[in-house]
């Protein structure tokens, strides 16, 4: 089961922090993604360390810009510190979509 929120992330690396991050995996490089959590009083800022296992293109919009990116949150609330991740991210205005899966 997936927790989609819609269009939250406000702010991301960019591609070579991405490819870098995926290409350096075994070095644990993270990447941070900004993103605001829905809420009914007061959306909040969450800042997430990512390490990233996979990155492919949007096939919706395969222009070099858009990706589809899997990995798992760091220092979660979980109870082993990770939570997997799903993000459609665009490298050119740094913004997308977080999706907690599983």
């Amino acid at each position: 089961m997936a927790t989609n929120y819609a269009d939250n992330v406000v702010n991301g690396p960019s591609r070579e922090q991405l490819f870098d991050a995926l290409r350096l995996y075994n070095e644990k490089r993270i990447v941070r993604f900004i993103w605001v959590a829905p809420d009914d009083k007061r959306p909040e800022r969450i800042d997430s360390n990512v390490f990233v296992t996979g990155i492919s293109v949007d096939q919706t919009r395969p222009d070099g810009l858009n990706w589809e990116i899997e990995g798992y949150e760091k220092d979660c609330e979980t109870a082993n510190g990770l939570a997997m991740v799903r993000i459609l991210f665009n490298t050119m205005s740094r913004t997308g979509r977080l999706d907690f899966v599983g």
